[in-house]
């Protein structure tokens, strides 16, 4: 037998127990607040016994096989157990006035010994719920501890007036018992009731997700974070916009890393989805090697020993470019290892993007390393493969040593 059933057998057997106290003293001395007492304590049997059928359906096979299970189920119980709770409540305080008469010393002893066993059952349930991760269970020993709120506030009441016969004890009791039932009714509730409608439960959840998420290398910026609670699980939707740099393989594992870190630190989460948007850029300056100072000119064959660089810088105007181009001539042309050279010019010039027909290992490991975009040259002049960069149309390059 596991812990949680240890628990829950235990549970069984304290809530017996606090019965058997309680129909005792009824029947030595026919309290009516007895009798209404032991009453409560067989509804709490029947609630418990419904709260474990409901976690039973959850943890079914048929149950996983739904996207997002019958967790749900769980909120529904807890929503009604502090439904019920309001009711009994109420009851409680209206009927209060009814037992006066019946009220004995006997009765308030018999009233209060059972207050031992009773708690005991709302421990074990507690931690039973806590083991389980099971809001429903966690809610019905909530509810057995009002039990004991209410049995203390009747058993004190009932000692008080037995010993002074100042109706005012009996009603402060009474009094004190009704608001405690209210507050945890109030408690359960609320979770139960903002996990049904979708509501989130505790924003700081939602900023923890996206500062877990904002931490990984590569993420630009969380644009949105969506949670729904079910029951003892979290599901998360998370939209992030990724480095531009990143192609969709190198984005996917860090999607894996996303949803690792977030189960790793908040408690509860079973599922995240991540949604990948790329950053939309909207200034873009390009390195071409050309053979000559003209927008007709053509791409020249090999980046590191292009005669002359065009520098061309694109500012996206909704649907329009403003475009403005420079040439340059290559002053490292003749020189050998030209990759720090290289690097030089394309931190001066602000270079985002660079279009060529093929590159060497050392100006490519420079262009790697400084995260630019490197494109395709298509056949045509420089002015042909800009207007393909416009339109998206130019293939990334791919180094062939």
């Amino acid at each position: 037998m596991s812990s949680v059933q240890t628990l829950i057998v235990y549970a069984f057997l304290s809530v017996t127990l606090a019965l058997a106290i309680r129909l005792a003293g009824f029947w030595l001395t026919f309290n009516i607040a007895l009798a209404m007492e032991s009453v409560h304590i067989l509804i709490d049997v029947v609630i418990t016994l419904f709260v474990l059928v409901a976690i039973w359906i959850t943890k079914a096979s048929f149950a996983k096989r739904l996207s997002y299970g019958l967790f749900k189920l769980e909120d529904l119980v807890s929503f009604f157990i502090a439904l019920l709770i309001v009711y009994f409540a109420f009851d409680f305080l209206l009927s209060s006035s009814k037992v006066l008469a019946s009220m004995s010393f006997v009765a308030a002893i018999f009233e209060l010994v059972s207050l031992a066993p009773l708690f005991l059952a709302g421990y074990t349930k507690s931690l039973a719920g806590s083991l389980l991760r099971s809001p429903s269970l966690k809610a019905d020993g909530k509810h057995t501890y009002t039990d004991v709120y209410e049995g203390m506030g009747v058993g004190i009441g009932l000692l008080l007036f037995a010993l002074s016969r100042l109706v005012a004890f009996y009603y402060l009791a009474i009094l004190i018992a009704f608001f405690a039932l209210l507050y945890t009714a109030y408690s359960i509730g609320k979770d139960s009731l903002l996990s049904l409608l979708d509501l989130p439960k505790d924003k700081r959840v939602g900023k923890e997700i996206e500062g877990i998420a904002s931490s990984v290398e590569g993420v630009k910026q969380v644009k949105e974070v969506r949670i729904r609670w079910a029951g003892p699980v979290i599901f998360v939707e998370i939209v992030v916009e990724m480095e531009p740099y990143l192609t969709i393989d190198e984005s996917h594992p860090l999607t894996e890393v996303i949803e690792g870190k977030i189960k790793e630190k908040i408690e509860g989460v079973t599922s995240v989805v991540v949604h990948v948007e790329p950053v939309e850029r909207k200034e873009f300056t390009l390195l071409v090697p050309v053979d000559s100072a003209s927008e007709h000119s053509n791409i020249s064959k090999v980046l590191g020993k292009s005669k002359i660089f065009a520098i061309v810088r694109l500012s996206r105007r909704e649907k329009e470019f403003e475009e403005q181009t420079k040439f340059i001539e290559n002053p490292f042309r003749k020189k050998e290892h030209i990759g720090p050279y290289f690097r030089d010019l394309i931190a001066k010039e602000g270079v985002t993007d660079v279009i060529c027909a093929n590159a060497g290992e050392g100006v490519y490991g420079v262009i790697c390393s400084r995260r630019l975009f490197c494109w395709q040259a298509a056949s045509g002049s420089l002015a042909d493969n800009v207007k393909k960069f416009k339109a998206k149309e130019l293939k990334k390059f791919v180094f062939n040593p």
